[in-house]
């Protein structure tokens, strides 16, 4: 069902997180009440911000999106990809699915986790409104300062959290959904990427070696980076 939505439905990604949740603790436990659960509406997708405002408003909004993408991943950082395209591609409009798939590969590839997508997109985008690096650096604090601070708020309480079996059942229900929600984003960038033999080819390998064997994910970007340099002639 989620991954339903995802595809056709411009339904924001928290919500269909929340209500995976929700579901599978109403089911578990077949209690009306928890069944009428229902995340908040204000969630949904942000309007596109015009060109000519200024840089503190820019970087506000900005800083706003990743505050919320940061305070709502949950599970794998490639849920990351999910939300990006809802917030910058579907809502704000800042970037295209392949200027969002590139900063994805950038993340990739240098070193640390591949929440540094931030830093290169709100680069990226900043310098469009004349603000480069403080987009930069507001995207990547506001993106892992959720993180903070939630460790600081919950370190105390997870052991007794660890114990209630509504809070496990309602995880359980996340998870699927944020499997869904990655599936659901990968159908909707495939046609920006696999435009070309050569990209179906390293598509369909990479799967398979991902699949079967133990190779390393960052070996794979950089041979099938290697590959598509070979079959372009190096241009």
């Amino acid at each position: 069902a989620v991954f339903g939505l995802t595809l056709l439905a411009p339904v924001d990604q928290a919500i269909l997180m929340v209500g995976a949740g929700a579901v599978l603790v109403a089911a578990r436990r077949l209690r009306p009440a928890l069944a009428t659960l229902v995340p908040p509406l204000a969630l949904g997708l942000n309007p596109p911000l015009p060109a000519q405002v200024g840089t503190a408003e820019f970087l506000g909004r900005l800083g706003l999106i990743f505050l919320k993408v940061g305070g709502l991943l949950f599970g794998s950082g490639y849920l990351l990809v999910a939300f990006l395209h809802q917030e910058l591609v579907q809502g704000a409009g800042w970037l295209t699915d392949r200027q969002l798939l590139d900063a994805i590969t950038i993340g990739q590839v240098t070193p640390g986790p591949v929440f540094t997508t931030a830093t290169f997109i709100g680069y990226v985008v900043g310098v469009r409104y004349g603000a480069g690096l403080p987009g930069a650096v507001v995207a990547t604090v506001a993106i892992f300062a959720p993180a903070f601070v939630l460790v600081l708020l919950t370190a105390p309480w997870i052991p007794k959290l660890r114990r209630i079996r509504t809070l496990a059942d309602f995880l359980t229900g996340v998870n699927a959904a944020v499997v869904a929600l990655i599936l659901g984003v990968v159908v909707q960038l495939a046609p920006s990427t696999l435009v070309a033999p050569v990209a179906v080819a390293v598509f369909a390998l990479s799967v398979g070696l991902l699949l079967f064997t133990r190779v390393d994910p960052t070996l794979l970007i950089a041979a099938s980076g290697i590959a598509g340099l070979i079959a372009h002639g190096g241009g």
